[in-house]
């Protein structure tokens, strides 16, 4: 919802969108996963962080941005 919030119109704010869904999903994934499996804080962050950076901020903004520039997003994206 956050990076829905952020994203826009512009490349920019869908890759600052793509960072903030990276930083929120880390926080909360790896803390959970750190106090769940008793290992080091430091090590399930920067896991889910290396993860969430490949799958959301490499892969996921090359579709998402194939999706803009096909047109496909104008009919699911209200403006106004």
């Amino acid at each position: 919802m956050l990076a829905w919030l952020i994203g826009g119109s512009s490349v920019k704010r869908r890759f600052i969108g793509c960072l903030a869904e990276t930083a929120t999903i880390t926080v909360i994934v790896g803390g959970y996963l750190s106090l769940t499996y008793n290992m080091p804080i430091e090590i399930s962050l920067l896991g889910i962080f290396i993860g969430s950076l490949i799958s959301i901020n490499i892969l996921g903004l090359i579709l998402l941005e194939a999706v803009y520039r096909r047109g496909i997003a104008k009919r699911y994206i209200r403006t106004g």
